[in-house]
């Protein structure tokens, strides 16, 4: 399979190739934004433990500093309770949806 791209970019028709080799991938390769991956990371560990560590808590106030929260006056997430803790890691992940359809 060679597409019109891969004819015109040498180098693509082997990383092509390749892809479809790849057991991992089978042929399509994810990709994610780092705040995506902070916020899974952050739900993920809080469901885990039903608790918030550390580094969950650090993982989404990373997402909010990277959004500008200090610099628009919005406080940062402390919140130490799970419950809450996973509707915000929620409502964030939903709003990095969101924002890709603009």
């Amino acid at each position: 399979m060679t597409s019109e791209l891969a004819v015109r970019t040498p180098g693509l028709s082997v990383a092509m190739k390749n892809a479809r080799k790849s057991a991992q991938a089978n042929g399509i390769t994810c990709i994610y934004r780092y705040a995506e991956v902070l916020l899974m990371y952050a739900e993920a560990s809080t469901r885990a433990t039903n608790t918030v560590s550390t580094d969950a808590l650090n993982a989404i106030q990373e997402v909010q500093k990277r959004a500008d929260y200090p610099d628009r006056g919005i406080a940062l997430t402390t919140t130490t309770d799970a419950a809450t803790f996973l509707k915000i890691a929620e409502e964030n992940q939903f709003l990095m949806r969101n924002s890709s359809l603009k």
